[in-house]
């Protein structure tokens, strides 16, 4: 298992990318090997807020995307344990508390959200925020 990804130093993070340059994004966060404990529910919600698609490939982030993916998985990451489990007292500005319900972008409703595989895990994202 790799480190608990809120004791990351950005320099470590970027490091990681390092290596994986064909995964795409959602596996790269989900890989227990490099960083623990990021599961479907939050690497989905990271990269919502940064407006990558799940399936956008690491080698085509350039180093400034980089540090916002690591500004947002903290972000994220520290908000989500202030809150508690997912889908309990998130607000309507998470996608989270969107996915079992009416599945609206957070950012605009008229927004469908999409569901489908990515490397094998269910991804949940806006095609239209998430480019």
């Amino acid at each position: 298992m790799g480190p608990e990804p809120l004791e990351l130093s950005e320099e470590e993070f970027l490091a990681l990318f390092e290596g994986h340059t064909n995964k795409n994004t959602k596996s790269f966060l989900m890989d227990q090997r490099d960083i623990a404990g990021i599961g479907n529910v939050f690497s989905d919600e990271i990269l919502f807020r940064v407006g990558i698609n799940p399936k956008h490939k690491i080698k085509e982030l350039d180093l400034d995307i980089r540090k916002y993916i690591y500004k947002n998985m903290r972000d994220v990451l520290s908000e989500a344990i202030e809150v508690g489990p997912p889908d309990e007292d998130f607000n309507t500005s998470w996608l989270v508390s969107h996915r079992h319900t009416d599945m609206l972008c957070p950012n605009d409703s008229s927004h469908k959200l999409v569901k489908e595989m990515v490397s094998g895990r269910e991804a949940i994202y806006c095609p239209v925020c998430q480019k």
